[in-house]
């Protein structure tokens, strides 16, 4: 089957309110001088002013569709040798207790890094 290519006829609204044209039976013509392009299908009787527009401007977004299902969980990495900070268990006591250890265990490693430090300056002063 061979292709056949079409020219429509296209111009701004001034020209087709000037001339107002019949179009033939599903003759589509458009305007040009809009922000988008807008067409009227003729019907071989009626004048281009007679002709409502076929298109129009673009409509509101619709809604947003559902959400999908969730996804598989990813693989559990390796636990770190850091005790957490916090605790996720949920009574006050535990909460607590999980956060002072690590209060703790914070201050005994800063009290080491001082000890350390001073016994640089010793020895340093000393040399």
């Amino acid at each position: 089957m061979p292709l056949y290519r079409t020219k429509q006829r296209i111009g701004p609204e001034a020209h087709w309110q000037d001339a107002d044209p019949v179009l033939l039976k599903g003759e589509l013509a458009l305007t040009d001088d809009q922000e988008f392009l807008l067409f009227k299908v003729g019907d071989g009787v009626s004048r281009w002013t007679e002709l409502p527009y076929a298109s129009g401007p673009p409509g509101t977004p619709g809604k947003d569709g559902n959400d999908g299902q969730p996804g598989k969980d990813g693989a559990d990495g390796e636990d770190g040798s850091q005790p957490p900070i916090s605790s996720s268990v949920t009574t006050e006591e535990h909460s607590v207790a999980a956060s002072s250890a690590a209060v703790k265990l914070a201050y005994d490693k800063a009290a080491e890094a001082a000890t350390a430090a001073d016994s640089a300056v010793s020895e340093a002063a000393a040399a």
